[in-house]
């Protein structure tokens, strides 16, 4: 006996579809589901668990801006033509 523990959404008509590899082809195995709802908290906990950086929206990730150093390819452009 063995333990397969998966996560699933359900459809837009409330029907949960399982697919489960076992291995095992040709095979009568016993199945028990248990249906636990989890909340985003939860599974950003369970993301975090197994490596996983949850997403984050665009807003809340303040990126500063890239600088080169050197002067825009605009002033460089302006500058060659004279």
């Amino acid at each position: 006996m063995r333990t397969v523990e998966t996560t699933a959404k359900t459809g837009p008509d409330g029907v949960l579809r399982l697919e489960l590899p076992t291995g095992q082809p040709d095979q009568t195995v016993h199945v028990v589901v248990t249906l636990q709802p989890i909340s985003e908290t939860d599974q950003q906990a369970r993301l975090l668990k197994a490596g996983i950086r949850p997403p984050v929206r665009w807003n809340e990730e303040q990126i500063r801006p890239l600088n080169l150093g050197d002067p825009p390819v605009s002033q460089t452009l302006i500058e060659d033509r004279r």
